[in-house]
């Protein structure tokens, strides 16, 4: 599968209008300047993001394991919600996700470290990771409390282990979240799926959810990779760029699920990044939103 870029239409070129957003977007634009967060600002929001981290790897040391596994969703979601709220991002969700304690294999495009959380933030849910994940200072901390599993890529025998850990989860009601093109992109195009991280739904006829990720700025204007952890960008350097950004939204969408009997694992992936796709370029498309 060639990698698919979205490109929205190109403005007729006798139509001088047509490449401008409606009067409504300037005029607030003009009302409202977009800079980056100062200095000062952008280190305080740092600051009080690590903070918010260092209680979540805090309040996991002591009888985390001890507490329901509901209990442990619930605390899992609020910090969720409160750590998008501290790097100033919004959640918008269309489409309707699956019922909690219902199984489900969730297929997203990734963009961002941010979108674990904004999808935590609507539905507590198991992640995939490659293993360099688990190494990472706290975060690696986070995610193994949190039930991730981690991916050894090239080696047959851990990836045997993955897959029955998925089936294992998925049998048990619990849904799972993964990320099949297997690496970030800056948001303008979609990376083809490896299609064996989809055989655990097959083997256990469980449904497939594609859910299309996008970000945007708060007033409705496209922000181009604002949010994007791709490329040699280290984590610290994305994440000083994600606390100098203003105010942001993650568009996520929930597409209608797709049921994984008589399918080759191949042709579910193409219909997933099909589904994805298509997402992203309808949204490219819709007129700018205007916000005052």
């Amino acid at each position: 599968m060639a990698m698919t870029t979205l490109t929205p239409p190109a403005p007729h070129e006798h139509d001088a209008d047509a490449a401008q957003p409606p009067d409504c977007s300037r005029r607030s634009a003009a009302r409202h300047p977009y800079p980056l967060r100062a200095g000062a600002a952008s280190w305080m929001r740092t600051l009080r993001l690590g903070t918010h981290v260092l209680r979540g790897v805090a309040s996991t040391q002591w009888g985390w394991t001890r507490l329901p596994e509901l209990q442990r969703d619930q605390r899992t979601q609020a910090w969720a919600q409160h750590m998008l709220g501290e790097v100033g991002i919004q959640v918008e969700v269309r489409g309707t996700p699956p019922a909690d304690g219902t199984g489900a294999c969730i297929v997203a495009n990734h963009i961002s470290w941010l979108d674990i959380p904004a999808l935590l933030s609507v539905l507590p849910c198991r992640f995939v990771a490659k293993d360099e994940v688990a190494r990472w200072p706290l975060v690696g901390t986070l995610a193994r409390r949190a039930a991730t599993l981690f991916v050894q890529r090239g080696h047959a025998l851990a990836l045997r282990q993955l897959h029955t850990a998925l089936c294992d989860r998925l049998r048990a009601g619990a849904p799972v979240a993964i990320f099949p093109e297997g690496t970030t992109t800056d948001g303008s195009h979609v990376r083809p799926f490896f299609a064996a991280l989809l055989q655990p739904a097959i083997d256990t006829a469980t449904p497939v959810y594609p859910v299309a990720l996008r970000y945007r700025r708060s007033d409705g204007l496209p922000s181009p990779n604002a949010w994007a952890y791709h490329g040699d960008m280290t984590l610290w350097q994305s994440i000083r760029r994600v606390c100098r950004q203003p105010a942001g939204v993650v568009e996520m969408q929930w597409l209608p699920p797709i049921e994984p009997a008589h399918v080759s694992r191949q042709a579910l992936a193409r219909r997933a990044h099909a589904a994805i796709v298509g997402a992203l370029t309808r949204a490219q498309e819709a007129p700018v939103r205007c916000t005052y």
